[in-house]
């Protein structure tokens, strides 16, 4: 039987793979057509397999870039807030951490001679502690020029004024403080009748002359004043303020920032004035170079309560609470005031209208301590003979945003 010819069976693709060197040719043949249609097979699966692998580089780029752009971002230390539909925000560890918040004075005035004995000085400050009391304001130099401690000062031990002073007030005022209370000093500043007559370049003068001017008649107890203008005056109390400071002495309270009160305030005449420099402008430069001497934040500024509310033209030039000063002592005993004027109404004896005039005068004092952008902290000066004699006026204070005061008494005896 003849051996039949044996064709290459066109369905057969198990000899051959696409463009293969040994790809049968052919032109219109059964194999011919197969193999053109293989080719396309093939050419249309590599191009699909192309596309496969473009599509996944394009997704694997484009993923891993934002990966990466994604670790770049900062790290968030805040969760968003409620009100952008996120948690409550976790607060870092500086936000947790209260800013300090100073602590009002609440202080009750006593004299210098007061104690006997640090002992008896720590005991008295650990009962204040109880009826919370956290501050105790002493006289360190009067207002008739006395010191009250011994001092180093050449110009006030030439004129003896730490004559009777307490031995030892510094034992005293340690003991204070060791019992809880802060100690705020009283240095009383041109209101000085000693060094006034003890060196006359430092005083005000009569009329643009040598003689001392004097507040009111030698009968009546008429007294010098010192100089504001005087740099010799400036320095002697910048001098004590220095001194002050670097005894057991937490804050000091400059007491006699002022021009002469008195009679014949137009015959008293200052050296120095002729400079220009205005009498308000001469004060406030004083209270830099007390503030330059006491150290950063330890000076308060007394001034008159009506001058506090009112400014006075006579003492202050204009008003003490606009010198840049940030705390203040006005001086808001009923017993020291007299014809002060709250908004259309003048009050001739404050005392006598109190439950009428302390509301207005404190309102009025609160809202004027806010005058110019900068709020001035009160310890307003108040009178009573004890603290629960106080707490009318105390809750008055309160009422109007003010939580420090100075509680006086002459007899310094407050119930505790």
């Amino acid at each position: 039987m003849a051996k039949r010819n044996r064709r290459f069976n066109a369905y057969k693709t198990d000899s051959y793979y696409g463009f293969s060197k040994e790809y049968p040719e052919g032109g219109k043949s059964p194999d011919g057509r197969y193999n053109k249609r293989v080719i396309k097979g093939k050419i249309f699966s590599g191009i699909k397999i192309f596309i496969a692998f473009a599509l996944l580089f394009t997704f694997v780029y484009f993923s891993v870039t934002l990966m990466l752009d994604v670790s770049d971002l900062p790290i968030a230390t805040q969760a968003p807030s409620d009100a952008e539909g996120g948690a409550a925000a976790t607060p870092t560890e500086e936000e947790t951490t209260p800013a300090p918040q100073e602590t009002a004075v609440k202080g009750v005035y006593i004299q210098a001679g007061t104690f006997s004995t640090p002992e008896a000085a720590k005991e008295f400050a650990e009962n204040a502690i109880l009826k919370g009391i956290n501050s105790v304001v002493i006289d360190m130099k009067n207002s008739d020029g006395t010191i009250a401690y011994p001092t180093a000062v050449a110009a006030a031990q030439d004129a003896e004024a730490a004559e009777g002073a307490t031995e030892n007030l510094s034992e005293i005022l340690s003991a204070l403080q060791d019992g809880g209370l802060d100690v705020i000093g009283v240095v009383n500043c041109f209101n000085d009748p000693l060094m006034a007559r003890a060196n006359t370049d430092m005083a005000v003068h009569y009329n643009n002359t040598n003689v001392l001017w004097i507040d009111n008649s030698l009968e009546k107890g008429g007294k010098p004043w010192l100089n504001p203008y005087s740099q010799d005056a400036r320095n002697y109390l910048t001098d004590i303020i220095k001194e002050v400071a670097a005894m057991p002495v937490d804050r000091i309270i400059l007491s006699g920032v002022q021009f002469p009160s008195g009679y014949s305030l137009d015959l008293a005449t200052y050296d120095g004035e002729e400079t220009g420099e205005s009498r308000n402008q001469t004060l406030v430069s004083f209270i830099e170079q007390a503030e330059s001497a006491a150290g950063e934040g330890k000076i308060i500024v007394s001034m008159t309560g009506d001058g506090a509310i009112n400014g006075n033209s006579d003492l202050y030039d204009g008003n003490l609470l606009d010198s840049g000063i940030s705390c203040a002592a006005p001086d808001m005993r009923l017993s020291q005031m007299k014809n002060v004027k709250l908004g259309d109404k003048t009050y001739a004896s404050p005392a006598s209208q109190a439950d009428e005039f302390m509301p207005l005068a404190v309102s009025q004092l609160s809202q004027r301590a806010k005058v110019g952008g900068k709020e001035i902290t009160l310890y307003p000066i108040i009178e009573a003979d004890s603290l629960e004699d106080a707490q009318s006026t105390i809750d008055i204070l309160k009422n109007n945003s003010i939580d420090g005061y100075i509680l006086y008494n002459s007899n310094a005896n407050y119930g505790f």
